[in-house]
C-alpha cells in the first residue's frame, strides 16, 4: 500500500481517486477551500487510509469538510487534527467505512452534522470533541452503523446531538 503525505497547504479541494492507498494530512498542514469539498475521497477509491492530524477548514456554505464515497476507507482525526466545515464534517457515504475522532470536529452552520453516516455498516468512535450548532452524529436509519464516544459531544440543540439507530 503506497503511502502519501500532504505537507503543502492546499487551497482548492483535495481529490483521492485511488484505492488502496494511505494518506497524512501532516500536522500544521491545511486544507482550506471554499470548494463543496476539503477532501474527497472518491467512489472508487475503496480500502483508502486518511490519517488528518493537520486542519481541514471548508469555507462554502454546505460544503463537507471530509466527503467518503469509497467502500471500506478508514479515517483517522488525531489529537492535533481539526476539521472544521458550514457543512458535514465528516460525511460517510461508502459502505463498511470506520472513522476515529481524538481530534476536533466542528461546524460552523445550523443544519449540518459534525459526522453524517449514511452508508451501511460504518463504524464511528469517537475520543475527540464534535462540536454542532444542531446535530452531532446523524446517522441515517437504513445506515445501521455502530458508534462508541468517551469524547464530547456538543450541540447547541441538545435533542438533536444524535439521529438514528445507536448501538453502543
Amino acid at each position: 500500500m503506497a503511502v502519501h503525505v500532504i505537507k503543502k497547504d492546499q487551497t482548492a479541494e483535495f481529490d483521492i481517486t485511488k484505492g488502496n492507498e494511505s494518506w497524512l494530512l501532516a500536522k500544521g498542514t491545511t486544507v482550506e477551500t471554499t470548494d463543496s469539498y476539503g477532501i474527497f475521497i472518491d467512489y472508487d477509491a475503496d480500502n483508502t487510509k486518511l490519517t488528518v492530524a493537520g486542519t481541514v477548514d471548508v469555507l462554502d456554505d454546505g460544503g463537507d469538510a471530509i466527503y467518503v464515497g469509497a467502500d471500506n476507507a478508514s479515517i483517522r482525526i488525531l489529537g492535533s487534527g481539526l476539521v472544521r466545515s458550514a457543512g458535514d464534517g465528516v460525511s460517510l457515504e461508502g459502505d463498511g467505512a470506520s472513522l476515529t475522532n481524538h481530534g476536533r470536529i466542528l461546524i460552523t452552520k445550523s443544519g449540518e452534522a459534525g459526522v453524517f453516516a449514511n452508508g451501511k455498516a460504518n463504524t464511528i468512535e469517537n475520543d475527540g470533541l464534535i462540536k454542532s450548532l444542531d446535530n452531532t452524529v446523524c446517522i441515517s436509519a437504513a445506515a445501521n452503523s455502530p458508534w462508541r464516544t468517551t469524547g464530547r459531544l456538543q450541540a447547541i440543540m441538545v435533542y438533536s446531538a444524535i439521529r438514528g439507530r445507536i448501538t453502543p
